[in-house]
């Protein structure tokens, strides 16, 4: 390719120059370098920056509970979903595609970077399933309802999450690894190990019907079946928002308190902190669903690609394998743009959070204007020792 560059003279070098580059690329289609060129970064920034914000927040002792700690892991997820597509904004980039450190690292890293991801919005659509249930049951008496506490929350939370990653490991088998040259063939990194060790021993002959059962399982486990029990939980805690008003719940909770002989009775502090707890759960998961449904539709076409050729309805509605890929991307950006407004849902939908967080931005303000006036003092007063002495 050196050479007959070299021997290439004119328009017809600045064409093969411009070939080069663009098989030298990481990104495929103009679609994806706009997406990663102008989409991307905004939605990282904004989103690691309005989740570090809600989780402060959320955590805050005056707001404190096991909703917003449900609320606080999906944001913790999130952040990390959107950090781990960082490197994927440097794909666009001469400086980086055509650095081979940077082309060997990528390579190297691609499916576990992808994985990692598909796992953190895994954990982050059950996190939220839970925590509608939890706030559906708490329209109900107190004996159906869950009763947590927020040890008790953070563990679940954990539990949660270790159980999606197991649902999605598949993810880390599903591509064979193969190095984009010898150089990276021969360097036997820890993750090439890994692969070797953990996919062509352990699986071997039977690896591929392995991973597509599992494949199917965890498209249902994380995407189907969680998608249609979160909308009948949202039109379901839509419907007792309009119907059930404060006074309503307390006299139920009341009501259910003497039914067990119970000395402890709600007041209307607690139950208007509950409806709005429940108003900030719906509008979250209404939103979740705007901007992760769609992604259903890529669920079912890989479904049916491996037996596109087996039945015939399959392959009618199997797109083409480019419009799979743009539809891939244009879906993958806007459940990005979900989670980088999860600020924007909290500060909309619940009043105690925006005055939290004014209080908290109010106080940084304080402290930060207190220590520059104490630094300008501090100078003042060694310039005027100095000057005396």
């Amino acid at each position: 390719m050196i050479d007959t560059f070299n021997q290439t003279k004119g328009d017809d070098a600045e064409k093969l120059l411009a070939v080069c580059d663009l098989v030298s690329r990481l990104t495929r289609g103009h679609v994806e370098i706009f997406l990663y060129r102008y989409c991307l970064p905004i939605q990282i920034l904004l989103g690691i920056l309005g989740n570090t914000f809600s989780i402060t927040v959320l955590l805050s002792p005056k707001i404190k509970s096991r909703v917003t700690v449900f609320l606080a892991a999906i944001c913790c997820v999130d952040v990390s979903l959107l950090a781990v597509h960082f490197f994927d904004v440097l794909t666009i980039y001469p400086t980086f595609y055509r650095s081979k450190a940077f082309r060997e690292f990528y390579y190297n890293t691609y499916v576990f970077i992808h994985s990692f991801s598909n796992i953190c919005a895994s954990s982050a659509t059950w996190l939220l399933l839970g925590v509608s249930f939890e706030r559906f049951t708490s329209f109900r008496s107190r004996t159906a309802r869950l009763s947590l506490s927020i040890r008790q929350a953070f563990s679940l939370v954990a539990v949660i999450c270790l159980g999606a990653s197991a649902i999605s490991f598949y993810q880390f088998f599903a591509h064979s690894y193969r190095p984009f040259d010898d150089s990276v063939a021969s360097s036997w990194s820890w993750m090439e190990k890994c692969y070797d060790g953990l996919v062509y021993k352990r699986i071997q002959a039977n690896r591929a019907t392995y991973i597509l059962i599992w494949k199917i399982v965890a498209i249902f486990a994380v995407g189907f079946i969680p998608s249609i029990l979160m909308i009948i939980l949202d039109v379901a805690l839509v419907r007792q928002l309009r119907t059930i008003t404060t006074s309503d719940h307390i006299n139920r909770l009341i009501n259910s308190e003497q039914e067990t002989h119970s000395t402890r009775f709600p007041n209307r502090n607690q139950c208007d902190r509950g409806r709005e707890e429940t108003t900030v759960v719906t509008a979250f998961l209404s939103w979740f669903l705007i901007t992760n449904l769609p992604s259903e539709v890529l669920f079912l076409w890989d479904i049916m690609q491996p037996f596109q050729f087996e039945f015939k309805l399959f392959e009618l509605m199997l797109p083409r394998l480019e419009i799979r890929y743009i539809s891939g991307n244009i879906v993958n950006s806007f459940l990005l743009w979900g989670k980088a407004s999860n600020f924007a849902v909290f500060f909309i939908a619940s009043k105690t959070f925006r005055h939290q967080f004014y209080e908290m931005v109010q106080g940084f303000c304080v402290k930060w204007a207190f220590m520059t006036s104490r630094k300008k003092v501090l100078i003042n007063e060694n310039h005027i020792e100095f000057r005396t002495y």
